[in-house]
């Protein structure tokens, strides 16, 4: 899972999954807080031609997340996709919660590993910080 100065993330959780993919998520938090800033699920394919064959479904998916998962009715659009990935998608709620937040999301591949991470912010310069620093731990560790 990434690591993010300033961020304290939950023990990754195993999801089962079918064939040669492992997939784990954990929840990230700025240190002293109790609400979760981000979820970032990491899928790790047996090979990089699995990743590349399943990133459309995965991307094209997470454009309406499951019900439930962030509320009802996000209304994604297309939103800023974060660079230097060998392919990435990105997602912007456009109705907010009751708390004034909003839903980004990403899903990038870098080799054998797709990452889909939503981040929970306010505004969109604090969620582009905590964006790219999740993105940018994953792609020092897969290259």
């Amino acid at each position: 899972m990434p690591k993010v100065a300033g961020y304290e993330n939950s023990a990754p959780e195993k999801v089962p999954a079918p064939g040669n993919i492992d997939i784990v998520f954990a929840l990230y938090r700025k240190t002293g807080t109790q609400e979760a800033n981000a979820r970032v699920e990491t899928r790790v394919y047996a090979t990089e031609a699995d990743a590349k064959a399943d990133y459309a479904t995965q991307a094209q998916g997470w454009k309406n997340p499951p019900p439930g998962l962030f509320g009802p009715n996000l209304n994604n659009a297309a939103g800023p996709t974060l660079s230097g990935m060998a392919e990435a998608t990105a997602y912007v709620a456009q109705t907010k919660d009751a708390q004034g937040i909003r839903v980004y999301t990403d899903v990038y591949r870098a080799g054998r590993v797709i990452v889909v991470q939503h981040v929970l912010s306010a505004d969109e310069p604090s969620a582009g910080v905590l964006r790219k620093a999740l993105a940018d731990s994953v792609k020092a560790k897969v290259g």
